[in-house]
């Protein structure tokens, strides 16, 4: 998962401030090119002061069952609250004939947009953002199921490279001001990616 790594490392490389907390699961994985990072576990993380902190490991679960999206979004909520929240899906996307999401241990199962939805329903936060660092999910559907959980959605409609979105200048840019508009955010992501 030498893509996912490289996308960490361009988190590490902003320059997070206190106001911002920014969390991450990772899992799904025999191997990590990140030694912070372990396989054949579900990792939670929170970057601070450019440096990976392990909050929780979980064992080994299915990162493709929408309970561990819940799951995620619940506790993430509980324990660093906050005033706005962005949610982020990285992975692998197959629109919305097929969904979202690969686990290299339950290499048959994919999130499908109805399960996605119902986990956001069950997460109980409503996003700024939902974004897809994914393939073809941009899609009108994808847009209909999130309408109630999130303000905007960021996603492509075509495929992606595996580098995906850069992130450090974006994340920059919430440290400078945690209140910047959504759109403008927004806008930054996907020109940064262009």
């Amino acid at each position: 998962l030498g893509y996912a790594s490289a996308d960490i490392e361009e988190m590490l490389e902003a320059n997070i401030g206190e106001n911002v907390n920014l969390i991450l699961q990772t899992g799904g994985a025999t191997s990590w090119k990140n030694t912070n990072i372990k396989g054949g576990t579900c990792q939670r993380f929170i970057i601070k002061n450019g440096q990976l902190e392990e909050v929780a490991n979980l064992g080994c679960i299915n990162m493709v069952d929408p309970n561990s999206v819940t799951d995620f979004i619940r506790w993430g909520s509980k324990v660093y609250e906050a005033n706005r929240y962005e949610l982020i899906f990285w992975d692998h996307g197959g629109g919305t004939a097929m969904g979202y999401g690969y686990d290299m241990y339950y290499k048959d199962e994919m999130l499908e947009l109805p399960e996605i939805g119902e986990a956001l329903k069950k997460g109980g936060v409503k996003f700024d953002f939902i974004g897809f660092d994914a393939c073809l999910m941009g899609t009108i559907e994808t847009a209909y199921m999130l309408e109630k959980y999130a303000d905007y959605l960021i996603a492509s409609e075509e495929t992606e490279p595996g580098a995906g979105w850069g992130y450090t200048k974006w994340l920059d840019a919430i440290r400078r001001n945690p209140a910047i508009a959504t759109l403008e955010l927004g806008r930054m992501i996907i020109d940064d990616f262009v």
